[in-house]
């Protein structure tokens, strides 16, 4: 019996699977498509298959060409002359006022 964590396989059951290259494949760029997960999630499944592979199937994980996952484009927010007026003047009232928001 071979234990992996929490998962207690057979040695015949892990010969016997029939998992591939293709399917980690698929797997992955689900994640990134469907999924919509983080890059660092993406690779984390990545390293934990390739070592599923090697340790446990004993075989190579082959070439992956997975969809990978991409961050988000992070646009700042950006603030109007007039908003930040408003809040200037908001935080100079509740400053005068002591209100404990201010603090």
């Amino acid at each position: 019996m071979l234990a992996l964590g929490s998962l207690r396989l057979q040695e015949d059951v892990v010969g016997s699977l029939s998992i591939t290259g293709r399917d980690v494949e698929a797997h992955l760029t689900d994640l990134a498509v469907d999924g919509s997960v983080a890059p660092t999630t993406q690779n984390a499944a990545f390293y934990g298959l390739q070592k599923f592979f090697t340790i446990v199937l004993k075989r190579e994980l082959g070439e992956i060409r997975a969809i990978r996952a991409s961050k988000g484009k992070q646009i700042p927010t950006v603030m109007s002359e007039d908003e930040v007026r408003k809040v200037a003047v908001w935080l100079r009232n509740a400053h005068q006022r002591g209100d404990a928001a201010a603090n």
